[in-house]
């Protein structure tokens, strides 16, 4: 993997050495192995990159042997066989399967072709010479990408925020990035999946290739797994469990690479579970171990609480799966221990923009650590999967046979599953009736390629692999699994037996009984970081006040509101607690602004 950065002038102005010592200077605090870059009177192009996998000390940044064309490139490709079968590549390090070599070598054939076929974690930006044209794009899931912007002429772009800066005319707020943070009620960053806090700087979407000329920037969304997507028929079930199996396996296996350890975010759920399904054995035939790293509010291993639905001590799933595969070595990251909000504000600095999730990503940031610790180039995790493989609850069947006009079916579905649990039917069919179209499958599909949380986890991921040296890879958001979950019938995901199939029913005998039955009981990691924040309130509700009377505070968010509200605020109401979430995050927004208006 790498970083990459550049400056491209097409009214044939010369890029000044301090521009180009600056550019590389703002990537110090990045685990970077090596600079590779070229300097030209119009250009400049630089990848810096990280020996995450074998092939990646083999790169020659930047590829220059083909037609004029000059790439540097960010990139792990994972179906790098297929790849090299069908387009016949020649090149020596292509046929070794060194990424940035493969890549430059099929989009020298054709950009949109390559597009279309590569999966993996990658941004690209390839330099026509002659033609004094410019191609950026990255992965169709927004894995990896890339800050830019255009001004005068001269087209900028970086794997990093803030070395775009020093090219804007005038630093301003972005108003609608701001608006759209304020106004979701979420965690949830913004709608807009370009958009950034400073006016004039964007980032590329996921799917997305920008062609750059001397006239300005075309955009092509080239990937739309909605066009050609046809509705998968077949007779048996056995069959939809061979092709789900199949496609996740290969999902998992493909994004582990040498050398290192490989690591994973696991929890009690399903998803993180089913990637361990396949990484734990598939690492084992290679003699290696998968490394998990488990958020818990202590140290002990506590029982699950009978009563209670959410689980805060996940560890007993945990020693459960250790039983299941002797290869696994669990850590656990006591949250207990981390203070949060300073710990949060650290995290939102690296990440270069305001971010949502106080709770999560200090704890996240610290198992990147000590994945890098422990050796680790590679952390797993199945964030996305409750859209993907494990998408499917008993309301989602209702709504979709209403919804498609499927009404007897739907009363034979209700019956079926008031006999199964038990339950009055008719309190069922009532309910089932007044199920939204939002929860149909049709609709469902829309988020299985939503691309503001795609966007919004690539960021975060980004940022953490360049810091700490560890790339993180998602099998449940790969490209092949999304295409084939939306060409998959309702049915699949659940029916009236069993919600969330894929992973229950087709992976039943891969994943601990415990865990893949279990329907009672849901992890909520976030707990001990919550119990963190209420033991600091008083201290932490000041300094938030603190926060919302800075200049910027008062421009752009009503301060007085924001300061009488957090003093309302009762630390011991669990059932409002985000509350004390969204007056950090905003706290935190305050800052970022402040030192935005102070050139920082």
């Amino acid at each position: 993997m790498s970083a990459i950065w550049g400056i491209v002038d097409f009214k044939g102005n010369e890029i000044n050495t301090y521009d180009k010592k600056r550019m590389s200077e703002s990537y110090s605090a990045c685990r970077i192995d090596k600079i590779q870059d070229i300097n030209r009177a119009d250009f400049y192009m630089a990848s810096g990159i990280q020996y995450i996998t074998v092939e990646a000390t083999q790169e020659q940044f930047p590829y220059t042997y083909i037609d004029n064309k000059v790439m540097v490139a960010d990139a792990i490709i994972d179906n790098r066989k297929e790849i090299i079968s069908e387009f016949t590549l020649k090149n020596e390090l292509s046929l070794k399967g060194v990424d940035g070599s493969i890549l430059y070598e099929i989009t020298a054939k054709s950009i949109m072709q390559a597009l279309d076929r590569l999966c993996g974690a990658f941004v690209f930006a390839e330099y026509e010479e002659k033609e004094k044209k410019i191609y950026i794009a990255n992965d169709a899931v927004g894995n990896r990408s890339i800050y830019y912007l255009y001004n005068n002429g001269r087209f900028v772009f970086s794997s990093l925020l803030k070395p775009l800066v020093p090219y804007l005319d005038k630093i301003e707020v972005e108003e609608e990035w701001l608006k759209q943070f304020i106004d979701n009620e979420d965690l949830l960053i913004v709608n807009s999946p370009s958009l950034t806090p400073y006016k004039n700087i964007y980032r590329l979407e996921p799917g997305e290739m920008l062609e750059v000329t001397e006239k300005g920037i075309q955009h092509n969304r080239y990937w739309n797994p909605y066009k050609k997507n046809k509705k998968l028929k077949f007779k048996t079930d056995d069959e939809y469990k061979t092709i789900v199996i199949d496609t996740f396996k290969k999902c998992v296996e493909s994004v582990i690479r040498e050398p290192g350890e490989t690591g994973l975010l696991l929890s009690g759920g399903l998803d993180s579970n089913a990637v361990a399904a396949f990484a734990a054995p598939y690492l084992k035939k290679k003699g290696k171990k998968l490394i998990s790293y488990t958020s818990v509010p202590n140290d002990k291993i506590e029982p699950i609480p009978k009563k209670e639905y959410y689980v805060s001590n996940e560890r007993i799933y945990v020693e459960k799966l250790k039983q299941y595969h002797d290869n696994l070595e669990p850590h656990f990251i006591d949250v207990s221990k981390i203070d949060i909000v300073p710990e949060f504000e650290n995290v939102s600095k690296e990440i270069e923009t305001p971010i949502k999730t106080v709770v999560n990503a200090p704890w996240i940031h610290n198992a990147f650590r000590q994945a890098k610790t422990d050796g680790c180039n590679i952390l797993l995790g199945g964030q996305y999967g409750n859209i993907t493989i494990s998408y499917g609850m008993i309301n989602n069947l209702f709504a979709s046979l209403k919804h498609s006009g499927r009404l007897i079916s739907l009363v034979k579905a209700v019956s079926t599953y008031g006999k199964a649990f038990k339950v009055n039917r008719k309190r069922v069919m009532r309910n089932a009736l007044k199920e939204k179209k939002v929860y149909s499958i049709k609709q469902s599909r829309i988020f299985m390629y939503d691309k503001k949380a795609l966007r919004q986890v690539g960021e975060s991921e980004l940022h953490e692999s360049l810091i700490s040296g560890v790339i993180f890879r998602d099998p449940t958001r790969d490209r092949r699994l999304i295409e084939l979950v939306i060409s998959l019938p309702i049915e699949q995901f659940v029916n009236p037996y069993t919600d969330r199939r894929l992973v229950r029913e087709y992976m039943k005998d891969v994943i601990p009984y415990e865990i893949v039955s279990e329907r009672f009981h849901k992890g909520s990691q976030g707990d001990a970081g919550y119990d963190t924040i209420r033991t600091k309130w008083t201290e932490i509700k000041e300094g938030l006040k603190a926060k919302y009377n800075s200049n910027m505070g008062k421009k752009f968010l009503s301060n007085k509101n924001l300061c009488d509200w957090v003093d309302h605020i009762d630390e011991k109401d669990t059932i409002n607690e985000f509350d004390m979430i969204k007056a950090i995050y905003l706290g935190s927004l305050c800052e970022y602004l402040e030192e935005m208006a102070n050139g920082k």
